[in-house]
């Protein structure tokens, strides 16, 4: 789809999934207590904020989930839909805590079978102390991964959490579990490092990209893990040098023009309402965000403008933070927020603008 400004009229060409079949003329509305919203003709409307990101267009995309290089493209309503809904505890910085020294570490080896059919977690432990977490995650299979962390509620076991990710496209799990960050999305043989403050409590582990034959999300083919954590909760942030500081906000990002590509970065999200995450994708030669916008909105027709997700950090919800050890090669890339909006449509972010490009040197 696309959102042409006209004077102060907008016109909706819609190619969602919702299939709304036409062209719908829509204008910006402020409602009391409200966020300013795209009213659309017919009662639909999109939310908006007033701070967009740089270098964006009014370009936009119909609800298509999660975005993976080239042929992969992912439509997850289910999985999407929950990571939108999610909320998490705020994480608030406390004394430093060395990487990994008297501290948790989750590695995680993600895999799948050659035709996509199965898909894995391989962790290394199942039980985890509270406080800082160093998350790793490590990707052997043939096709993008990541490691989306969510914290169950009280009393929700794990089975619990995933019959209702299957069932009503995840509407029954939307108030079952808090995010909790992670490792966003690598390609094969990539790898992601993250530091989180967990809380005591019991978690899941899930994927929700999707490839291989199945077109459905991995964590419905396996990629879903169950752990404890447990002990004195406590938030801490990795000692040594944190390089800068990347906020993410509705609906866009603040981050430094030029990242080091081996370097530590505090990632947050400073929105008050949504969910946010940062997912990096590495530009092909030549390519810009202007080009990404343009290549979503057309459907994902053409020649991709990425070379491939790059990591970066898993949703986060509004007042929560964790830390990313970038593993980048110099070249351009853009950070992106495939999070569905909560208000219908639940239009991704990058719809309203969520992508901000920079440089890793």
């Amino acid at each position: 789809m696309a959102i042409c400004r006209g004077g102060s009229k907008y016109v909706f060409r819609s190619r969602t999934a919702f299939e709304f079949g036409r062209k719908a003329r829509v204008r910006w509305s402020k409602q009391p207590g409200r966020t300013d919203r795209l009213a659309l003709s017919g009662g639909a409307v999109m939310k908006r904020d007033m701070h967009f990101g740089t270098g964006t267009s009014a370009a936009g995309l119909g609800y298509l989930g999660r975005m993976v290089p080239a042929r992969r493209v992912a439509a997850l309503a289910a999985g999407m839909l929950l990571v939108g809904g999610l909320t998490a505890a705020p994480a608030q910085a406390a004394t430093a805590h060395e990487h990994g020294e008297n501290g948790s570490v989750l590695d995680v080896i993600a895999d799948n079978s050659p035709n996509g059919e199965n898909e894995s977690y391989r962790l290394k432990e199942h039980e985890l102390q509270a406080g800082l977490v160093k998350v790793r995650l490590r990707n052997v299979g043939t096709v993008a991964h990541q490691l989306q962390l969510v914290r169950l509620h009280d009393g929700v076991t794990a089975e619990a959490y995933r019959t209702a990710l299957l069932a009503s496209h995840g509407a029954a799990a939307l108030m079952l579990a808090d995010a909790a960050g992670g490792p966003a999305a690598v390609e094969p043989r990539g790898r992601q490092s993250t530091y989180v403050n967990l809380l005591a409590g019991n978690y899941v582990a899930l994927c929700f990209q999707s490839g291989g034959d199945h077109g459905a999300p991995h964590f419905a083919h396996g990629m879903f893990a169950a752990f404890t954590v447990q002990g004195r909760d406590e938030q801490e942030q990795p000692a040594g040098h944190v390089a800068g500081t990347i906020d993410a906000f509705s609906f866009g990002f603040h981050m430094p023009a030029v990242v080091r590509g081996n370097a530590l970065y505090r990632f947050r999200n400073v929105a008050t309402v949504d969910t946010h995450e940062m997912q990096l994708l590495k530009l092909a030669p030549g390519k810009t965000a202007a080009d990404v916008l343009a290549w979503v909105a057309g459907g994902f027709a053409g020649p991709p403008p990425i070379v491939g997700t790059a990591g970066g950090g898993g949703a986060l919800a509004p007042g929560g933070q964790m830390w990313v050890k970038m593993h980048l090669t110099p070249g351009n890339y853009v950070a992106v927020c495939f999070v569905p909006d909560d208000e219908f449509p639940h239009l991704p972010h990058i719809a309203l603008g969520m992508v901000q490009s920079f440089q890793v040197v």
